[in-house]
């Protein structure tokens, strides 16, 4: 279970107040990449109310200036030669994460820190990140589309899924933003398409990966001492890597993923990974259904509700 140790009534950027996006654009109107962003994330409030029928509340969105260039900063330890995390803990402080982390390897654990973007902290919403502004237009896009997405997901269709049924569904509607507001054969378009299908395919390959070492760990040789049973999970992944690399090119369609393997994970970074498209095959098959429009898959999601 994944605790979360500070909540978000102090910020993930400090001290720093988290204001309406109205308020933003006037105290940051001297800055044009975050006005930039103010104004996309307005934009797609307004392609959701005309197209989906999703209208939000004035203030919904908030952005939060400073440096923090995440909301969360998640720890996974394990004990040597173990998988199954000892401790799991999320800090809104990336300083207070790294100082658990150096307790815990004094303690002889292997720890392992990522960030976090979720779309809510603290039984609220979560603000947009001054530091955002440095992401690609697209991802601006889908990270306004998933808050939204999620809101009406709690609020109007009551899902219990609500966090990766808006992840799927913010998707979708990104590329439909993207081919209305830029063009159907724009690149960045394209990107984002081929940037999703790889996260998809790294993931579907990953359990593969994973799988050799939780073998080697719940099979253990009695009479091999910890440095052998270490060099023969380098070994394992090495030949899993080199297969991985010989046929990238004819899995992958971006160089997103190309870099796996080096350095080789550790086992407490194997433990951290976060599968995000595991219910994903039930809404692609709605979303087929649907002709492969979101706005017509919202109206079969309320049918069934």
């Amino acid at each position: 279970m994944v605790i979360l140790v500070a909540a978000l009534a102090s910020c993930p950027a400090g001290s720093q107040k988290a204001l309406s996006l109205d308020e933003a654009k006037i105290n940051y109107a001297h800055n044009s990449e975050i006005v930039s962003m103010i104004d996309s994330a307005t934009e797609v409030m307004q392609f959701c109310a005309s197209e989906y029928g999703i209208k939000t509340e004035k203030n919904l969105l908030k952005f939060l200036p400073g440096s923090a260039t995440a909301l969360t900063w998640e720890l996974t330890a394990v004990s040597p030669m173990t998988l199954k995390p000892v401790t799991s803990l999320v800090f809104t402080n990336q300083d207070a994460a790294l100082a658990k982390k150096t307790a815990l390897e004094k303690e002889g654990k292997e720890v392992f820190i990522t960030t976090r973007n979720p779309l809510v902290i603290g039984n609220k919403l979560a603000p947009l990140l001054e530091a955002w502004v440095s992401w690609p237009y697209e991802r601006k896009i889908e990270r306004v589309m998933q808050l939204i997405m999620y809101r009406f997901a709690v609020k109007t269709l009551k899902r219990k899924d609500a966090d990766t049924l808006a992840c799927f569904l913010a998707e979708k509607a990104t590329e439909e933003f993207l081919r209305k507001k830029i063009s159907p054969a724009s690149p960045i378009l394209a990107r984002y398409i081929s940037e999703q299908r790889d996260a998809r395919t790294f993931e579907s390959l990953f359990p593969d990966f994973v799988e050799r070492i939780h073998n080697l760990y719940a099979h253990k040789d009695p009479s091999l001492d910890a440095e052998a049973i270490l060099k023969t999970r380098e070994m394992l992944l090495n030949t899993w890597i080199a297969n991985y690399r010989q046929n990238y090119t004819n899995r992958f369609l971006t160089n997103a993923y190309v870099q796996f393997g080096n350095p080789l994970p550790s086992d407490a970074e194997l433990a951290a990974f976060s599968f995000k498209y595991k219910n994903w095959k039930t809404y692609a098959n709605l979303f087929t259904e649907a002709q492969e429009n979101v706005s017509q898959m919202l109206i079969l999601i309320k049918k069934t509700r």
